[in-house]
């Protein structure tokens, strides 16, 4: 996948390549359908945050989609720091 300057600057920056596979890996494991997977840079100018947001599409009931988030979550937050956790955000839509 190819990022934009503006991601890959923020991943340098912040040493966060190895979190952003693993949480690229974790939404392919924990979600049934994630297609049209994007990462984009986000600033938020009224907290002046910054942060990567894995963007996707997925499917399915409610109740599959929630056990999906759960399990992902479930995994980020064991294995992931949480100063790096808060430096990548999912955003998905469900068709």
């Amino acid at each position: 996948m190819d990022y934009s300057d503006d991601v890959c600057r923020f991943l340098k920056e912040h040493q966060l390549e190895e979190y952003l596979h693993y949480a690229i890996h974790l939404v392919q494991g924990s979600f049934s359908v994630a297609r049209d997977l994007q990462v984009e840079f986000v600033v938020d100018p009224e907290c002046d945050e910054s942060w990567l947001s894995i963007r996707f599409v997925t499917e399915g009931s409610l109740d599959d989609i929630i056990a999906a988030r759960k399990r992902y979550r479930r995994f980020w937050v064991r294995n992931v720091p949480v100063t790096k956790r808060l430096m990548i955000r999912l955003m998905y839509d469900i068709a």
